[in-house]
């Protein structure tokens, strides 16, 4: 996909669909943030990779935010 094609694709989401996508978002952190700890503790996760994976959501939540606040409906 070409930069153009990009820019003409987030031009055509719509504001509610970038809040549903952002409340996906957020209720995935919620949920990591419960788990995670406990995964740790319990060997099934290294400390790392939880970090790594927080991190990564994070950013989602923020890309989101920024997508958010550029789209013209708002």
């Amino acid at each position: 996909m070409t930069q153009e094609q990009a820019t003409a694709q987030i031009a055509l989401l719509k504001q509610d669909d970038i809040e549903g996508a952002l409340g996906e978002v957020q209720r995935e952190l919620q949920v990591r943030e419960r788990c995670y700890p406990r995964w740790v503790e319990e060997g099934k996760m290294s400390r790392i990779d939880a970090k790594d994976r927080m991190s990564r959501q994070k950013m989602a939540e923020e890309l989101l935010n920024l997508l958010l606040t550029a789209s013209p409906a708002s």
